[in-house]
């Protein structure tokens, strides 16, 4: 008879080869410094033998293989997010999985051929328990003792190394400043500690120490005072017009191939005296990706550390472009996109930053074939904002 603890092996080594590969997947592009990490294994050792537990003790075997399929789901969606961002899903951002709705092929477009082995893995792993196990075999769980020890051992040995660097948040701090680690949280600890990672900072709370450290930090930077150009100065204006190209980077403008201009409209304005150009500002900064772009600029605030600004605050009172020209112009604002109010939680964020009017995807004529989906083409989009 064949020991029904085969299967165990099987889906436990097919759970830790799983972690690797995202690992190897991940490095790639980056770093491999993680393999060589005490973290790095007892951190797969773990969450191995965690997921193994419906079938190492209940033999849940149908159980064990959703858990499989999920954690295929979960490594693939985080490498593919990987390679946009270098960075793991932030924890926020997976409940604002409908901002896709409208990115299907670009969502597509991101997976690769290797991507398969994951669940390719999983069905190898079913089969092979299936071929394996025998009926009239008793249904016992894997040895207690030896696996809670092997369990604990890798707690242990993860702990104490995990202490020695300050603690869970502190060692991840560090990392997420290093210069050759800083992309690497999703190896070292896994999905599921970048995951953690990003619960403890939404819970963070200001400290008098922190706050002495950043007015301090404020305190030593030179003052600066914005000049804007004389064709600003010598004729006011009362309107304010801001376009905001959707991942745009600064630097494709003004550059050419084939003697054809990239960006030709574009291009004008910058040459335009009245206009205002920023090319070294990042605007796709943290977790909340392109709404960060709106912060920056309506703001002159930083987004946060983890998390997405408007999802967890959407209702907070910011100061803003749009209230300074309130104020000083009695202007009405209008925010004008062909996204959905729902991306990104613009709808209630808009108004937070003081936009009296929004006119958003339902608002617009559809123009477009894009996806599965209609959308309005720039040149559309345009006309009927004019």
């Amino acid at each position: 008879m064949t020991s029904p603890n085969k299967s165990v092996l099987t889906f436990g080594t097919t759970l830790f080869l799983k972690f690797i590969l995202f690992d190897v997947l991940w490095c790639i592009p980056t770093t491999f410094v993680p393999f060589s990490s005490v973290e790095f294994y007892t951190t797969k050792i773990i969450a191995t033998l965690l997921l193994l537990i419906p079938y190492a003790f209940f033999k849940l075997w149908k159980t064990e293989a959703v858990i499989m399929f999920l954690l295929d789901a979960l490594l693939v969606a985080n490498l593919m997010y990987f390679r946009t961002y270098y960075t793991a899903i932030p924890l926020n951002s997976y409940a604002l999985s409908g901002n896709l709705a409208d990115f299907t092929g670009s969502v597509i477009d991101s997976l690769r051929w290797y991507d398969l082995l994951f669940p390719l893995s999983t069905i190898a792993a079913i089969l092979i328990h299936l071929r394996t196990q025998v009926v009239a075999y008793p249904k016992r769980p894997a040895p207690i003792l030896p696996y809670l020890g092997i369990l604990a051992t890798a707690i242990g040995i993860f702990s104490i190394a995990t202490l020695l660097k300050g603690g869970f948040k502190a060692a991840n701090d560090k990392v997420r400043q290093a210069a050759y680690l800083c992309s690497s949280g999703a190896t070292l600890y896994t999905v599921f500690g970048n995951l953690y990672y990003d619960l403890l900072n939404q819970q963070v709370q200001l400290t008098p120490e922190a706050q002495a450290t950043i007015e301090n930090w404020l305190a030593q930077r030179p003052c600066h005072e914005t000049v804007l150009p004389d064709s600003c100065n010598n004729t006011p204006r009362t309107n304010c017009i801001v376009i905001l190209a959707e991942s745009l980077e600064s630097w494709v403008l003004e550059q050419t191939v084939e003697g054809q201009e990239l960006t030709p409209y574009l291009n004008k304005l910058l040459k335009d005296s009245t206009t205002l150009y920023a090319p070294h500002v990042l605007t796709q900064v943290k977790g909340g990706r392109s709404i960060d772009a709106q912060l920056i600029l309506c703001t002159g605030l930083l987004p946060l550390n983890s998390g997405t600004y408007s999802s967890q605050y959407p209702n907070h009172v910011y100061p803003s472009l749009q209230k300074a020209m309130q104020e000083k112009r009695q202007t009405r604002n209008y925010l004008l996109t062909i996204d959905k109010v729902s991306t990104w939680n613009q709808g209630p964020i808009a108004y937070s930053f003081g936009t009296d009017t929004l006119l958003a995807y339902h608002d617009f004529e559809l123009t477009e074939a894009f996806g599965t989906h209609k959308r309005t083409g720039d040149g559309s989009f345009f006309a009927q904002c004019q």
